[in-house]
């Protein structure tokens, strides 16, 4: 007969087994590199006016890219402090060939949600590939953010 503490260890091991056969299953499958992540207040690519955030997605896998989401988190300064009204979270979207093996470089503009324009470049932080999907219609995803960078 199953007591309370039989149960509590029984959902704590199939908890355990679930969580972490996941990571390494998500760890072993990344299929990118991230370079050069960068809070900024010049574009390059023209994608913003005021402030924005850059960096390099590297495809590593064996299949074409189709299109990618990042997320992250952006701070007036390393000491935190949101900087916008709304929040601070911040998810894009890019669509667009990566094929295997290329990198590319990346903008997010954060024009949008700034109240001025800022003096100093923001500081982000929990950056992460929330989702890349290939050519062939099958996709990696790391919903919850556990490789971040």
């Amino acid at each position: 007969m199953l007591n309370c503490k039989n149960i509590m260890l029984l959902t704590f091991c199939i908890l355990f087994t679930l969580i972490f056969s996941s990571c390494d299953h998500l760890n072993q499958a990344i299929p990118f590199v991230i370079k050069n992540i960068e809070a900024t207040l010049e574009s390059d690519q023209n994608e913003f006016s005021y402030s924005g955030v850059k960096f390099t997605f590297c495809n590593t896998s064996k299949k074409d890219i189709s299109k990618i989401t990042v997320c992250f988190t952006v701070y007036e300064n390393e000491k935190g402090g949101n900087p916008f009204l709304t929040s601070n979270y911040i998810e894009a979207t890019f669509e667009g060939m990566i094929n295997s093996g290329d990198e590319k470089n990346f903008e997010v503009s954060l024009d949008e949600k700034i109240i001025s324009p800022p003096k100093a470049p923001y500081y982000v932080d929990y950056f992460f590939v929330k989702s890349v999907h290939f050519t062939d219609n099958s996709y990696w995803a790391d919903y919850l953010g556990l490789i971040s960078f």
